[in-house]
């Protein structure tokens, strides 16, 4: 679905955040002058869209926006005055109006790349910011919806090609970055998480392994669930990747590619509500830039299983509608969405245990990880 103009107008860095069925976009624009951050929602989980609204006119780069009950917030960079600095503005309507402008850094070096997340009470923020001849990634968190900010925390190390993106859930906060930290030519994706709202960071883990240049990251976090999309230019053109990790990012399963093969795709962007995963990014057919969505309703599934036993009722076909390998399956177990194991003889993916129609999943024993599938009558 494209949300904006498939014209001469000049549309790029779009972010996504969701809470419940209100979806909102940002994103730069050249409307009504080079470097408008635009707001864009829908009310219906992403079946319908309401008009854009401007949040900032001019001279700003990478938006991001955050959303928690009624409070939306979208943070960006804006070099108005002559140094790049932080601004952030609120809203307390769900992103129907919209409060003044704040702005959060005030420093005789720049600071970029801002990113945002919001949990409980909480709100993170990061930036690439610049210490002296040195770059690094700095934090801040706000424990008032965002009227003082607690700031200043080191997470990196120096060195190059630093692009950041962080989200949390509770205390567990995590950082993706890109960078050449372990000494490869081009940058790859990292990530470190946090276990005490930002106190202290863990080791980086490395998403991203070819011999291309990574960037661009985006994450998302729902529980024990950890959602990370980035921008590879292995294959010639600039494709959207993705992983997932369902145990806090312990282990990873393997990436998908989620953009077309043809032509450029940049800066994906990911939200979570309840199972759906949300994903946008800018596609650049020829010289054209535009804003493409996608959705995967049973995403952000919970696979916790419990092997009560079932009474047969009902005859249901399991119909797999997303392998996260891209395998042949081989189904010896069904669970259902309550988490209740469906042993399933042989390699049939048909089950007689009674349960209704809805969302489902299948254990293969040629996959890694759990495979999204939907039973129906």
């Amino acid at each position: 679905m494209w949300l904006t103009r498939p014209d001469y107008r000049q549309s790029d860095r779009p972010a996504v955040a969701v809470h419940d069925s209100v979806v909102h976009v940002v994103w730069l624009d050249s409307v009504p002058a080079s470097g408008a951050v635009h707001h864009r929602r829908s009310v219906d989980a992403g079946a319908s869209w309401e008009e854009d609204q401007v949040i900032c006119n001019s001279g700003s780069s990478n938006p991001l926006v955050a959303a928690t009950g009624s409070l939306v917030y979208v943070v960006w960079s804006n070099n108005q005055s002559g140094n790049d600095e932080i601004f952030i503005r609120r809203s307390t309507d769900e992103g129907l109006t919209w409060e003044s402008a704040s702005q959060v850094t005030a420093d005789t070096e720049p600071s970029w790349n801002p990113t945002i997340a919001v949990s409980e009470s909480t709100i993170y923020l990061a930036w690439e910011d610049k210490i002296g001849s040195e770059y690094n990634i700095l934090t801040a968190r706000s424990t008032d919806a965002g009227r003082s900010w607690i700031r200043g925390l080191l997470v990196t190390d120096t060195f190059r090609f630093q692009e950041c993106y962080i989200d949390a859930h509770g205390a567990h906060a995590f950082l993706a970055y890109t960078s050449d930290c372990d000494g490869s030519s081009d940058p790859e994706v990292f990530i470190k998480h946090s276990d005490d709202a930002g106190a202290t960071w863990s080791p980086a883990t490395r998403l991203s392994d070819d011999t291309a240049q990574s960037s661009d990251p985006a994450v998302a976090v729902s529980e024990r669930n950890v959602h990370v999309a980035w921008t590879d230019n292995r294959a010639g053109w600039s494709h959207i990747y993705y992983r997932m990790s369902s145990d806090r990012g312990n282990t990873w399963h393997a990436e998908l590619q989620l953009s077309p093969d043809s032509f450029h795709s940049y800066y994906p962007s990911l939200a979570l509500a309840g199972t759906r995963v949300h994903v946008v990014w800018m596609y650049k057919p020829w010289e054209i830039r535009n804003i493409v969505y996608r959705r995967d309703p049973v995403g952000n599934v919970s696979t916790l299983q419990d092997t009560s036993p079932r009474t047969p009722k009902q005859r249901l076909t399991a119909r797999i509608i997303w392998d996260l390998r891209r395998a042949d399956v081989d189904c010896r177990l069904v669970v259902n969405s309550a988490g209740r194991a469906i042993v399933v003889p042989g390699g049939a993916c048909d089950n007689t245990a009674g349960s209704p129609p809805g969302v489902y999943f299948a254990l293969g024993t040629r996959t890694r990880g759990a495979l999204k599938i939907i039973c129906v009558p």
